[in-house]
Protein backbone atom coordinates (compact mmCIF):
# COMPACT_ATOMS: atom_id res chain seq x y z
CA UNK A 1 0.00 0.00 0.00
CA UNK A 2 3.29 2.33 0.69
CA UNK A 3 4.79 1.28 -2.41
CA UNK A 4 1.79 2.22 -4.48
CA UNK A 5 0.79 4.94 -2.64
CA UNK A 6 4.71 6.17 -3.19
CA UNK A 7 4.75 5.65 -6.98
CA UNK A 8 1.32 7.97 -7.13
CA UNK A 9 2.57 10.78 -5.69
CA UNK A 10 6.07 10.47 -7.78
CA UNK A 11 3.84 10.13 -10.86
CA UNK A 12 2.26 13.94 -9.89
CA UNK A 13 5.52 15.38 -9.13
CA UNK A 14 6.52 14.41 -12.18
CA UNK A 15 2.92 16.00 -13.99
CA UNK A 16 3.63 19.21 -12.22
CA UNK A 17 7.23 19.49 -13.05
CA UNK A 18 8.86 22.68 -14.39
CA UNK A 19 7.57 21.66 -18.13
CA UNK A 20 3.79 20.78 -17.00
CA UNK A 21 3.65 24.16 -14.90
CA UNK A 22 5.04 26.30 -17.93
CA UNK A 23 1.62 28.22 -19.10
CA UNK A 24 1.33 30.31 -21.94
CA UNK A 25 1.69 34.03 -21.81
CA UNK A 26 -1.95 35.06 -21.75
CA UNK A 27 -2.59 37.81 -24.40
CA UNK A 28 -1.98 41.62 -23.42
CA UNK A 29 -5.45 43.35 -23.07
CA UNK A 30 -6.57 45.32 -25.78
CA UNK A 31 -6.98 48.83 -25.57
CA UNK A 32 -10.38 50.23 -26.45
CA UNK A 33 -9.58 52.61 -29.73
CA UNK A 34 -9.66 56.21 -29.09
CA UNK A 35 -12.69 58.16 -30.18
CA UNK A 36 -11.96 61.01 -32.77
CA UNK A 37 -11.71 64.35 -31.39
CA UNK A 38 -14.98 65.56 -31.43
CA UNK A 39 -15.22 69.26 -33.39
CA UNK A 40 -15.31 72.12 -31.26
CA UNK A 41 -18.99 73.47 -30.57
CA UNK A 42 -20.02 76.52 -32.96
CA UNK A 43 -22.94 79.17 -32.58
CA UNK A 44 -26.30 78.84 -33.41
CA UNK A 45 -27.36 79.66 -36.07
CA UNK A 46 -29.00 82.99 -36.46
CA UNK A 47 -33.01 82.23 -36.06
CA UNK A 48 -33.17 85.87 -38.04
CA UNK A 49 -35.36 86.17 -40.09
CA UNK A 50 -38.17 83.86 -39.55
CA UNK A 51 -37.96 81.42 -42.22
CA UNK A 52 -41.81 82.29 -43.24
CA UNK A 53 -40.92 85.66 -43.47
CA UNK A 54 -39.79 85.69 -47.00
CA UNK A 55 -43.26 84.68 -47.93
CA UNK A 56 -45.02 87.76 -46.62
CA UNK A 57 -46.74 90.33 -48.51
CA UNK A 58 -46.06 94.03 -47.74
CA UNK A 59 -49.54 94.26 -46.02
CA UNK A 60 -48.71 91.27 -43.76
CA UNK A 61 -45.17 92.31 -42.83
CA UNK A 62 -46.61 95.73 -42.13
CA UNK A 63 -49.05 94.16 -39.36
CA UNK A 64 -46.12 92.11 -37.82
CA UNK A 65 -44.25 95.79 -37.27
CA UNK A 66 -46.60 95.78 -34.08
CA UNK A 67 -45.96 92.53 -33.01
CA UNK A 68 -45.39 91.10 -29.43
CA UNK A 69 -42.53 89.23 -30.41
CA UNK A 70 -39.38 91.04 -31.47
CA UNK A 71 -38.58 88.16 -33.73
CA UNK A 72 -41.58 88.91 -35.67
CA UNK A 73 -41.03 92.77 -35.70
CA UNK A 74 -37.62 92.41 -37.09
CA UNK A 75 -38.24 89.94 -39.44
CA UNK A 76 -41.08 91.60 -40.87
CA UNK A 77 -38.34 94.93 -40.97
CA UNK A 78 -36.29 92.66 -42.98
CA UNK A 79 -38.73 91.65 -45.51
CA UNK A 80 -40.28 95.53 -45.87
CA UNK A 81 -36.31 96.01 -47.02
CA UNK A 82 -36.16 93.71 -49.26
CA UNK A 83 -39.06 94.29 -51.08
CA UNK A 84 -38.21 97.57 -51.05
CA UNK A 85 -34.39 96.47 -52.61
CA UNK A 86 -32.82 98.49 -49.83
CA UNK A 87 -31.15 94.94 -48.10
CA UNK A 88 -28.13 96.97 -47.72
CA UNK A 89 -29.11 99.68 -45.36
CA UNK A 90 -30.39 96.64 -42.88
CA UNK A 91 -28.44 97.28 -39.83
CA UNK A 92 -26.62 94.74 -38.56
CA UNK A 93 -26.83 92.20 -36.81
CA UNK A 94 -30.03 92.00 -36.86
CA UNK A 95 -30.14 90.28 -33.58
CA UNK A 96 -29.05 93.83 -32.06
CA UNK A 97 -31.85 95.40 -33.56
CA UNK A 98 -35.38 96.12 -32.40
CA UNK A 99 -38.51 98.10 -34.21
CA UNK A 100 -40.72 100.56 -32.32
CA UNK A 101 -43.58 102.85 -33.25
CA UNK A 102 -43.10 106.44 -34.02
CA UNK A 103 -46.86 107.16 -34.29
CA UNK A 104 -49.98 106.41 -36.64
CA UNK A 105 -48.78 103.83 -39.35
CA UNK A 106 -45.20 105.02 -38.93
CA UNK A 107 -42.12 102.67 -37.43
CA UNK A 108 -38.69 102.70 -37.15
CA UNK A 109 -35.87 99.62 -37.24
CA UNK A 110 -32.69 100.74 -35.69
CA UNK A 111 -29.72 99.41 -34.05
CA UNK A 112 -29.77 99.08 -30.06
CA UNK A 113 -26.86 100.92 -28.35
CA UNK A 114 -25.37 101.34 -25.22
CA UNK A 115 -27.93 103.64 -24.15
CA UNK A 116 -30.90 101.50 -24.91
CA UNK A 117 -33.27 104.77 -25.44
CA UNK A 118 -31.56 105.28 -28.72
CA UNK A 119 -31.72 103.09 -32.09
CA UNK A 120 -28.81 103.51 -34.23
CA UNK A 121 -28.54 103.72 -38.38
CA UNK A 122 -32.78 104.22 -37.99
CA UNK A 123 -34.65 103.23 -41.35
CA UNK A 124 -38.11 104.68 -41.44
CA UNK A 125 -41.67 102.02 -42.32
CA UNK A 126 -44.82 104.25 -43.28
CA UNK A 127 -48.08 102.15 -44.37
CA UNK A 128 -48.32 104.61 -47.67
CA UNK A 129 -44.74 104.43 -48.70
CA UNK A 130 -41.61 102.96 -49.35
CA UNK A 131 -39.25 102.65 -46.48
CA UNK A 132 -36.96 105.26 -45.90
CA UNK A 133 -33.40 105.19 -44.93
CA UNK A 134 -32.44 108.37 -42.82
CA UNK A 135 -29.41 110.22 -43.78
CA UNK A 136 -28.95 107.97 -46.59
CA UNK A 137 -25.00 108.94 -48.57
CA UNK A 138 -24.39 110.91 -45.36
CA UNK A 139 -21.10 109.46 -43.69
CA UNK A 140 -22.82 110.05 -40.38
CA UNK A 141 -25.49 107.26 -40.90
CA UNK A 142 -23.51 104.83 -39.38
CA UNK A 143 -23.32 106.17 -36.03
CA UNK A 144 -26.78 108.30 -35.90
CA UNK A 145 -28.90 107.91 -33.05
CA UNK A 146 -32.70 108.36 -33.18
CA UNK A 147 -34.18 109.30 -29.55
CA UNK A 148 -38.14 108.21 -29.76
CA UNK A 149 -40.63 110.66 -28.15
CA UNK A 150 -43.15 109.13 -25.91
CA UNK A 151 -45.13 112.63 -26.59
CA UNK A 152 -43.94 114.90 -29.93
CA UNK A 153 -46.16 117.72 -28.75
CA UNK A 154 -43.60 118.26 -25.96
CA UNK A 155 -40.48 117.03 -27.43
CA UNK A 156 -40.07 115.64 -31.56
CA UNK A 157 -38.51 112.46 -32.67
CA UNK A 158 -34.73 113.39 -32.52
CA UNK A 159 -32.06 112.65 -35.22
CA UNK A 160 -28.14 112.78 -33.18
CA UNK A 161 -24.90 112.99 -34.98
CA UNK A 162 -22.01 114.52 -33.77
CA UNK A 163 -22.48 118.08 -35.25
CA UNK A 164 -26.11 118.04 -35.89
CA UNK A 165 -29.67 117.65 -34.43
CA UNK A 166 -32.61 116.93 -36.60
CA UNK A 167 -36.20 116.85 -35.53
CA UNK A 168 -37.95 113.91 -37.38
CA UNK A 169 -40.89 114.67 -39.98
CA UNK A 170 -41.55 114.21 -43.27
CA UNK A 171 -37.95 114.84 -43.90
CA UNK A 172 -35.29 115.37 -41.46
CA UNK A 173 -35.21 119.32 -40.41
CA UNK A 174 -31.73 120.57 -39.06
CA UNK A 175 -32.81 122.15 -35.60
CA UNK A 176 -29.01 122.42 -34.64
CA UNK A 177 -25.89 122.79 -36.26
CA UNK A 178 -22.50 122.88 -34.79
CA UNK A 179 -19.86 125.59 -35.34
CA UNK A 180 -17.18 124.04 -33.11
CA UNK A 181 -18.67 122.37 -30.15
CA UNK A 182 -14.95 121.29 -28.56
CA UNK A 183 -15.57 117.75 -27.83
CA UNK A 184 -19.08 117.97 -26.59
CA UNK A 185 -21.62 116.08 -28.08
CA UNK A 186 -26.25 116.22 -28.07
CA UNK A 187 -28.29 113.82 -25.69
CA UNK A 188 -32.00 114.00 -24.70
CA UNK A 189 -32.30 114.21 -20.90
CA UNK A 190 -35.29 114.22 -18.49
CA UNK A 191 -35.90 116.51 -15.87
CA UNK A 192 -38.96 115.81 -13.48
CA UNK A 193 -40.28 113.27 -16.81
CA UNK A 194 -39.97 116.29 -18.87
CA UNK A 195 -37.45 115.81 -21.88
CA UNK A 196 -35.20 118.38 -23.04
CA UNK A 197 -31.96 118.66 -25.43
CA UNK A 198 -28.58 118.79 -23.28
CA UNK A 199 -24.73 119.38 -24.77
CA UNK A 200 -22.54 117.81 -22.67
CA UNK A 201 -18.82 117.79 -22.56
CA UNK A 202 -17.02 114.20 -21.25
CA UNK A 203 -18.72 110.65 -21.01
CA UNK A 204 -20.72 108.37 -18.59
CA UNK A 205 -22.72 109.75 -15.57
CA UNK A 206 -19.85 111.97 -14.90
CA UNK A 207 -20.11 114.15 -18.15
CA UNK A 208 -20.46 118.15 -17.28
CA UNK A 209 -24.28 119.95 -18.82
CA UNK A 210 -22.54 122.52 -20.43
CA UNK A 211 -25.92 124.22 -22.38
CA UNK A 212 -29.68 123.50 -21.99
CA UNK A 213 -32.45 123.32 -24.97
CA UNK A 214 -35.57 123.95 -24.27
CA UNK A 215 -38.29 122.86 -26.82
CA UNK A 216 -41.13 125.39 -27.68
CA UNK A 217 -43.86 123.06 -29.40
CA UNK A 218 -45.77 126.35 -30.66
CA UNK A 219 -42.80 127.85 -32.49
CA UNK A 220 -41.10 124.35 -33.41
CA UNK A 221 -37.67 125.55 -31.91
CA UNK A 222 -35.37 124.79 -29.40
CA UNK A 223 -34.44 127.81 -27.00
CA UNK A 224 -30.85 128.19 -26.06
CA UNK A 225 -26.83 129.48 -26.06
CA UNK A 226 -25.28 129.69 -29.73
CA UNK A 227 -21.99 129.86 -27.73
CA UNK A 228 -20.31 130.23 -24.70
CA UNK A 229 -17.62 129.18 -22.69
CA UNK A 230 -17.16 125.46 -21.30
CA UNK A 231 -17.38 125.05 -17.51
CA UNK A 232 -14.43 124.18 -15.65
CA UNK A 233 -11.62 122.24 -15.48
CA UNK A 234 -12.73 121.96 -19.36
CA UNK A 235 -11.24 124.76 -21.29
CA UNK A 236 -12.39 126.56 -24.40
CA UNK A 237 -15.34 127.34 -26.19
CA UNK A 238 -18.60 125.78 -28.23
CA UNK A 239 -20.49 127.44 -30.81
CA UNK A 240 -23.48 126.90 -33.20
CA UNK A 241 -23.37 127.52 -36.76
CA UNK A 242 -26.55 130.06 -36.27
CA UNK A 243 -26.88 130.13 -39.66
CA UNK A 244 -27.94 126.23 -39.94
CA UNK A 245 -29.68 125.96 -37.19
CA UNK A 246 -32.77 126.51 -38.53
CA UNK A 247 -34.56 125.69 -35.06
CA UNK A 248 -32.81 127.57 -32.61
CA UNK A 249 -33.62 130.49 -30.97
CA UNK A 250 -30.56 131.99 -29.14
CA UNK A 251 -31.19 132.84 -25.64
CA UNK A 252 -28.26 132.92 -22.65
CA UNK A 253 -24.63 131.99 -23.18
CA UNK A 254 -22.47 134.52 -25.15
CA UNK A 255 -24.60 136.59 -26.97
CA UNK A 256 -23.60 139.73 -29.10
CA UNK A 257 -24.72 143.44 -28.32
CA UNK A 258 -27.82 143.90 -30.31
CA UNK A 259 -27.67 146.92 -32.33
CA UNK A 260 -29.56 150.09 -31.54
CA UNK A 261 -32.16 150.55 -32.93
CA UNK A 262 -32.21 153.85 -35.87
CA UNK A 263 -35.31 155.68 -34.32
CA UNK A 264 -35.75 158.94 -36.14
CA UNK A 265 -35.87 161.64 -32.85
CA UNK A 266 -37.96 164.08 -33.54
CA UNK A 267 -37.42 168.12 -32.38
CA UNK A 268 -38.65 168.85 -29.31
CA UNK A 269 -39.98 172.17 -31.02
CA UNK A 270 -41.96 170.05 -33.41
CA UNK A 271 -45.58 170.83 -33.68
CA UNK A 272 -47.75 167.59 -34.87
CA UNK A 273 -51.54 167.81 -35.17
CA UNK A 274 -52.83 164.85 -32.73
CA UNK A 275 -55.32 162.45 -33.79
CA UNK A 276 -58.97 163.59 -33.63
CA UNK A 277 -61.13 161.12 -32.71
CA UNK A 278 -64.43 159.98 -34.75
CA UNK A 279 -66.92 161.37 -31.96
Amino acid sequence: MNACRLTFVLLAVLATGPLACQRRPEPPATQPASRPAEPPATAPASRLPLPQAADWSRAQALERLDDKQRDTRLSAAWRLLQLDKLSDALPEPLEECDVMALGEDQWVLGRLGDDRRYLVAPVVFAADGPARVLLAGDPERATARLWVSDLTELMPHLLLTTTRVYALGEEPRIMLAAGDLAGCRFAVRNEEGLPYLALLHGTGPDAAEVARYDYDGYEESFYGPASDELPPPAEGRFELDLDASEGLVPVGGELDEPNEPNVPMLPLDFNYPLPIPPY
